[in-house]
């Protein structure tokens, strides 16, 4: 199966904004430190500079293997949906306060690589959107396949909110989501009322 790197426009930004960012500092670190390598003939301030350079390097280096991750997941190319997602919510539970359950039924088979793509990616977007606004400390993902759609149910226990704010904000997230709907024929169904917790992010699609 030949698999292709897809970057959509919200992916886009958020590669561009790490880079941007990011490297942008952490080059500018290693020049000034080449710099003052050039200007300095003293043995033991060189070789400490060239070490630092090293370790900024090594910062790149692993920076730019959690974007690259971040595009198109191994485990999603080589595994499937289902070892990717479970591998997605441990990184991110490690690395945040919430706590991430995946749960898959009835999906055994490799789904189409746009489908397989589109899944992760949407429920990637929305768990983002969970953890900036909800304050949700426990979400749960359950993929079940039948035999001629998916039903995928994402909730949280985070502040709920009326659909109309997410609807009209025109932001890359919400818009990503959708068009990666539409790439699929998924349909949504948010539950979410404000004042009341807990939030239910619904996706039904159909399969051949």
């Amino acid at each position: 199966v030949m698999w292709v790197l897809e970057v959509r426009g919200g992916d886009r930004n958020r590669f561009a904004r790490d880079l941007h960012e990011d490297f942008g500092k952490l080059i500018t670190a290693v020049k000034i430190m080449l710099g003052q390598m050039n200007d300095t003939n003293e043995k033991n301030e060189r070789s400490e500079l060239a070490l630092k350079s090293n370790e900024v390097l090594d910062t790149m280096h692993a920076q730019l293997r959690e974007i690259a991750h971040n595009l198109m997941p191994e485990q999603l190319i080589n595994e499937g949906l289902s070892t990717a997602l479970k591998e997605y919510a441990r990184r991110v539970s490690k690395n945040s306060d919430i706590e991430i359950e995946v749960n898959t039924f009835g999906i055994e088979k490799r789904l189409n690589q746009s489908i397989e793509v589109n899944i992760y990616r949407i429920i990637q977007e929305w768990i983002n959107n969970v953890i900036k606004y909800s304050g949700a400390k426990k979400l749960t993902i359950q993929l079940t396949g039948y035999e001629t759609e998916i039903n995928i149910l994402i909730e949280d226990n985070g502040i709920g909110f009326e659909k109309e704010k997410l609807t009209k904000s025109g932001g890359w997230g919400w818009k990503n989501i959708q068009s990666r709907l539409e790439a699929i024929n998924g349909i949504l169904e948010i539950d979410s009322r404000t004042g009341i917790t807990g939030t239910s992010f619904i996706i039904d699609l159909p399969i051949a």
